[in-house]
């Protein structure tokens, strides 16, 4: 009987996760749709992913901080829901190199350091209950992640809208 029950709610769980990631999957996707500048649609990807975490702070700690330990079939499920998000950046800097936009690199490396400091920005403000904002951590993350991949400061100045706020 236990054991039934815990399979019960592991499998209500991960559809729950499922669920949220494709949530988000599709917040990025209705966000990107008429970006067309591949940069700019990594760039709103990963604002779009800390925009979601920052107003749903109960839900980013459930999934990313209290659940780890919940067994292998969690742990294949996030890492799969993690890939998935380096691919849609890869993808966007796959498109950036073919136009000319940033030079060639191996962008599956770029997807996952970009994937991964998001996570880790998005823990860290999770694991610090007078963390402050998650979305004040925005502009450093995105200057870092920018320049990564060979953007100037100059060309991600000229990105900025006149008032320092966010382009889309």
């Amino acid at each position: 009987p236990y054991t039934t029950l815990f399979r019960s709610k592991q499998i209500i769980f991960l559809a729950l996760l499922d669920k949220m990631a494709q949530l988000l999957r599709s917040r990025i996707e209705a966000g990107i749709a008429n970006q067309p500048d591949p940069v700019q649609m990594a760039e709103t990807a990963m604002w779009i992913v800390l925009e979601t975490f920052a107003s749903h702070r109960t839900l980013g700690r459930l999934f990313l901080i209290e659940t780890p330990a919940a067994g292998r079939e969690y742990q294949d499920r996030m890492f799969a829901i993690r890939a998935a998000f380096a691919g849609l950046v890869t993808q966007y800097l796959d498109q950036a190199v073919s136009q000319g936009a940033i030079a060639p690199l191996d962008t599956i490396v770029a997807g996952q350091v970009w994937s991964g400091a998001l996570n880790e920005v998005i823990i860290t403000w999770l694991m610090n209950d007078p963390a402050g904002r998650l979305e004040d951590r925005y502009p450093t993350l995105r200057v870092t992640l920018l320049q990564s991949v060979g953007i100037s400061s100059t060309r991600i100045r000229g990105m900025d809208n006149s008032d320092g706020s966010r382009t889309s």
